[in-house]
């Protein structure tokens, strides 16, 4: 799940540059407006598959804390450990 959440997270950061790259082809004149569009929307994909793989592997993570019996809650029963805290949500907001 760790693997797949780090290739996620290279996939979006190109697809990205591929956004910005594609955009400045098309002020250009060398790329076409549909260019753009399958670029955006390889970007949102691969967003939306970042997001799928964080889920999972934070799962997996608690699933293993919980059958180990190490997970720790707060007093509110909400988990904040150090993976949470690991995780950078601010690139996937964008």
């Amino acid at each position: 799940a760790y693997n797949r959440y780090i290739i996620e997270k290279e996939s979006l950061s190109l697809a990205e540059r591929r956004v910005e790259s594609v955009d400045l082809l098309l002020q250009a004149g060398r790329a076409t407006t549909r260019d753009l569009l399958e670029a955006q929307e390889a970007y949102l994909f691969a967003k939306n598959s970042l997001v799928s793989a964080v889920v999972k592997y934070l799962v997996s993570y608690l699933k293993f804390l919980r059958s180990a019996e190490l997970i720790e809650i707060d007093e509110d029963g909400i988990w904040k450990g150090d993976l949470y805290e690991k995780i950078n949500f601010e690139n996937i907001k964008k």
